[in-house]
């Protein structure tokens, strides 16, 4: 389900982002396919929860809101921002 508001946006540069999901999928495996997005400041980190080893990716954004957490498969963003001609996309978090 996508809320018509998140309660935070996050601007990404798209192809930037795109690239980063596509080098932290390949340390994902069939029983670990997850990446975990954090904030820290204003940067964004996506690394590898489990499975054959860990990578890290960090993307300068603005963003000023509060400090999360959120893990998902890289897949399904890929696909997505990969179908996208925008430069700049928003992901939105609640």
């Amino acid at each position: 389900m996508i809320p018509g508001e998140a309660k935070e946006r996050i601007p990404l540069n798209r192809e930037e982002f795109l690239q980063a999901l596509r080098r932290a999928e390949i340390m994902t495996s069939e029983k670990a396919n997850s990446v975990k997005l954090t904030s820290e400041k204003q940067s964004r980190h996506h690394r590898q929860l489990a499975g054959s080893g860990e990578a890290r990716e960090t993307l300068a954004v603005n963003y000023k809101g509060k400090e999360m957490a959120i893990a998902f498969n890289p897949r399904y963003l890929i696909d997505a921002l990969a179908a996208l001609a925008e430069d700049e996309v928003f992901f939105g978090v609640d």
